[in-house]
């Protein structure tokens, strides 16, 4: 079960990693800059669509997210519909 809420800045979740660490990886929405600087950090967002500053296809945007150079970061996308919850049966749908 994973508790987490808002704030996040990825520069420093990403400088945060010892060296040492084996994996590195961060679950998110997405919804922030991107150091590129960080090339051995796992991005896994996770949200209903992939945020359109990660999209190379997106028409629209927000001003406040700069576009990411997708060949600077490793993240993989995963659509929280498809995500399965054995004890309900059903997708994972979070309510705000």
């Amino acid at each position: 079960h994973i508790i987490g809420r808002g704030g996040t800045s990825f520069y420093r979740m990403a400088h945060s990693f010892t060296n040492e660490a084996d994996n590195k990886i961060v679950i998110t929405d997405g919804y922030d800059t991107f150091p590129t600087d960080c090339p051995d950090v796992l991005w896994v967002v996770i949200n209903f669509e992939l945020p359109a500053h990660l999209n190379p296809n997106a028409t629209s945007r927000w001003s406040w997210l700069p576009k990411v150079d997708l060949s600077k970061i490793n993240f993989i996308f995963i659509d929280e519909e498809e995500i399965y919850v054995p004890d309900k049966g059903k997708s994972l749908l979070l309510k705000k």
